[in-house]
């Protein structure tokens, strides 16, 4: 009769554990880097939608946040808010996002992040410096702790991490 020995299966079992705790983080990891794509994606529409309002209107438009009663957290919502100059710009989130959005205005000769609450309605754009950043934050592990992503009209593009922020 043959059969498999209990060292065989007890070295088969081991092999699937020692695969399992390599698989497990790694996708753990591509699930927050897939939920945190939202944010870029977002930010750069929101950066567009600025930059055509601006060609426009030769102003920026600032957004308080929105939704505007959502704390973020790893579950996500899909809440919009109307309201807070979003419509504005014509922009709006429809389903699961995982981030809540903003958009601040820079005043004369600031280089702090300007946090959109609350909401100013709008400004002029001036050349040569900061006018608005579009502003995501978001808790995609959970921890109380939230990151905060942002993109401003220079350098164009470049959505960047508040280093003051979680990692997540």
């Amino acid at each position: 009769m043959t059969g498999f020995s209990l060292i065989e299966l007890m070295v088969v079992v081991a092999i699937i554990a020692i695969l399992a705790a390599l698989a497990i983080p790694a996708y753990r990891e591509f699930r927050l880097k897939a939920k945190r794509s939202e944010a870029f994606m977002n930010l750069d529409a929101i950066r567009v939608h600025e930059e055509a309002y601006r060609a426009a209107k030769y102003e920026y438009v600032t957004c308080d946040w929105n939704p505007n009663a959502y704390v973020p957290s790893p579950f996500g919502t899909k809440d919009w808010d109307e309201g807070g100059y979003f419509e504005t710009l014509g922009y709006r989130i429809q389903g699961q996002h995982y981030y809540r959005y903003g958009v601040g205005g820079y005043s004369e000769g600031s280089s702090e992040l300007p946090l959109p609450h609350p909401a100013d309605g709008f400004h002029q754009a001036r050349d040569n410096s900061y006018d608005f950043a579009a502003i995501a934050e978001g808790d995609l592990d959970g921890d109380g702790v939230t990151c905060r992503l942002y993109v401003s009209d220079e350098p164009h593009g470049r959505v960047q991490r508040d280093p003051a922020s979680d990692d997540y």
